[in-house]
């Protein structure tokens, strides 16, 4: 392979000006293409994530490779399928009711029989909540009406996805294996080293993300459901998305269960409160627990990746900011680190 960087560098400046240039080119697709980019990413955490199920079938069940993981595609797309089938058009209609009634609850200002034991708090309160009100509204009427008018490319885009993930993961093998050719071959062993150092540190973080994700949007939503709540299921499945996005996610989920306690009456409103209260510093010690080994960021650094990386690409920008600060870390950890210390 041509050198475009200079033929006298060490590999390991050789490998690193190589992998900031395909860096560059696949933010660049990102910015350009984001539909194909969200494609591309969403197959890759699917496969890594499913990987060690069919790992585990050839090890312990003697299966053949292919047969591994056409088994294990086969049960993950089909428990995909039965979710959507069950759970979409009793989400959608959720949606429009809590739509309502947070229309309702603001219009009719309702939450002012809330603070009717403390006249200064509702005086204090309402010139703050008649200025946020037509914008939670506008965003409430905005996401609807994206999510009605963006059905067709939904469903395409969970097509490609189905499609990529199941051609991708019978190739994956070959594909890591391909990826030291795009470098020059005496920074193989510079290439081998990074590229496994980053795949098990996304590999664990993706995995523990999906695995909170889902513990908090379970509970949530079965606690809501205990208690009485017509809308267990939209803000259970609002609380599984939300957590994908680390630390900010959080902030988006409490705000409509914080509405909702308005209308629970004040036990129940306790109640919630209360769980919530045990129910993220749960999730949080357990993706602690998942995360052993794995390079840790600074909340603050999260936020601002969150920020910039959502300006740029949207919400597939929050959704990626911190694996892409993982990047960077490994990065910085292999070569940078190395230089400030010499």
């Amino acid at each position: 392979m041509l050198n475009p960087f200079g033929l006298g560098r060490a590999p390991q400046k050789l490998f690193e000006a190589y992998l900031l240039l395909y860096a560059s080119l696949f933010l660049l697709f990102a910015y350009l293409s984001p539909i194909a980019f969200s494609v591309v990413l969403t197959a890759f955490a699917i496969i890594i994530v499913l990987e060690p199920v069919a790992g585990w079938l050839i090890r312990r069940r003697r299966m053949r490779f292919a047969m591994a993981n056409a088994l294990t595609l086969i049960v993950f797309f089909s428990c995909v399928m039965l979710l959507f089938l069950f759970l979409v058009p009793s989400t959608l209609k959720e949606a429009n009711g809590f739509f309502r009634f947070v229309e309702d609850f603001f219009e009719k200002r309702q939450w002012e029989a809330f603070f009717h034991w403390s006249p200064e708090t509702k005086e204090m309160l309402s010139p703050t909540i008649d200025k946020v009100y037509p914008k939670l509204i506008a965003y409430f009427g905005s996401f609807i009406s994206n999510v009605q008018k963006s059905s067709m490319t939904l469903l395409n885009f969970v097509f490609y996805v189905v499609l990529v993930t199941a051609y991708w993961t019978f190739f994956f093998p070959s594909f890591k294996k391909a990826v030291l050719h795009l470098f020059p071959k005496t920074t193989y062993s510079e290439a081998t080293r990074f590229f496994r150092e980053l795949y098990y540190q996304l590999k664990r973080y993706l995995s523990a993300l999906i695995l909170v994700a889902t513990f908090v949007g379970i509970v949530v939503g079965v606690f809501l459901l205990f208690i009485g709540s017509r809308y267990a299921l939209i803000l259970g499945f609002w609380a599984f998305f939300t957590n994908f996005i680390p630390i900010v996610g959080v902030a988006l989920e409490l705000i409509p269960l914080l509405i909702l306690c308005f209308s629970l009456g004040v036990g129940k409103s306790i109640a919630l409160l209360i769980a919530i209260g045990i129910i993220h510093p749960v999730a949080f010690i357990l993706f602690l627990n998942l995360m052993k080994g794995v390079v840790q960021l600074n909340p603050v650094v999260i936020i601002l990746l969150i920020l910039v990386f959502s300006q740029l690409f949207g919400i597939v920008g929050s959704l990626i900011a911190v694996p892409i600060g993982i990047i960077f870390r490994v990065y910085w950890k292999s070569f940078i680190a190395p230089r400030l210390s010499a």
